[in-house]
């Protein structure tokens, strides 16, 4: 693959985690989370847990390429947990 194409793989990667860090703060901070729709949070759920099997699948294939798709499912798997604790506790 072409190293252009990784490294906006990688920026996208890390745009994806980035976007969902404001939203995780405001939540703990307001405690404020009537906005926050549960099916949302299903969705995106079901959203990362696909896609970072998708992600999976190529590092299991040994072509690394696929990494930056893994590490940052991961990342918002991690996020939305943290969205659904506040969910939980504050709705």
């Amino acid at each position: 693959m072409h190293p252009f194409f990784v490294i906006v793989g990688y920026i996208g990667s890390v745009t994806l985690c980035l976007s969902f860090i404001p939203q995780v703060v405001k939540a703990y901070k307001t405690k404020e989370v009537k906005s926050i729709s549960t099916k949302f949070l299903v969705l995106q759920f079901l959203t990362t847990i696909l896609w970072g099997i998708y992600g999976a699948g190529f590092v299991l294939n040994k072509d690394y390429h696929g990494l930056p798709i893994f590490i940052a499912n991961c990342f918002i798997f991690i996020c939305l947990v943290f969205l659904a604790v506040a969910v939980y506790r504050f709705g």
